[in-house]
């Protein structure tokens, strides 16, 4: 007996044509250790430039007489940083 809802949208020589290329598909090599890709080794370099930039502004804060250029330039450094940051990890997947 026929469902009336049933839709067949492969033959049965099509379904087994599909099944054998799947299993003759070479298995990927495992990887020997970790190896971090491009998107992670930026994200990496940001993050230990902004731990740079944050140090320098503390640093700077606990001294006597501040230096607003070096202190401008840190700020402006995390503060790229953590927007690239961002969107480094916003696009990673």
């Amino acid at each position: 007996m026929l469902k009336k809802n049933l839709v067949i949208l492969a033959t049965d020589s099509e379904i087994d044509k599909t099944r054998n290329l799947i299993h003759t598909q070479p298995e990927p090599k495992p990887t020997s250790g970790f190896r971090p890709n491009h998107m992670t080794s930026w994200i990496l370099l940001l993050i230990l430039v902004i731990a740079g930039s944050y140090g320098t502004i503390i640093w700077l804060l606990t001294q006597p007489e501040i230096d607003s250029v070096v202190f401008g330039a840190a700020f402006f450094i995390a503060a790229l940083c953590s927007i690239l940051l961002g969107i480094f990890i916003s696009r990673r997947k």
